[in-house]
């Protein structure tokens, strides 16, 4: 079991490559930007609206992330997980 003092920062693994969630976030970001895009294209209102409602959610998830990385840089990750585990705020 890795020790907090190891640890590297949270992220995914792909294959062999350890990619960062925010990384992920983006990449889903720009995924459903360019779908809705050529669904718009092609005139499909209906998944037009589908990926709109969803690219507002994943925007949300990555204020979200960007404001707990945010949390473990200013405070470190041992008091980010303590306050974690408290359920302090």
């Amino acid at each position: 079991m890795p020790e907090v003092r190891d640890w590297k920062g949270p992220g995914v693994l792909f294959g062999d490559e350890r990619v960062g969630p925010k990384s992920v976030v983006d990449f889903k970001i720009r995924f459903l930007c360019t779908t809705f895009t050529k669904v718009a294209e092609a005139g499909d209102n209906g998944s037009g609206d589908l990926f709109q409602r969803v690219l507002k959610e994943e925007e949300g998830h990555a204020d979200f992330l960007d404001a707990q990385l945010h949390s473990i840089t200013e405070m470190g990750i041992g008091t980010y997980l303590a306050q974690q585990l408290h359920g302090e705020k």
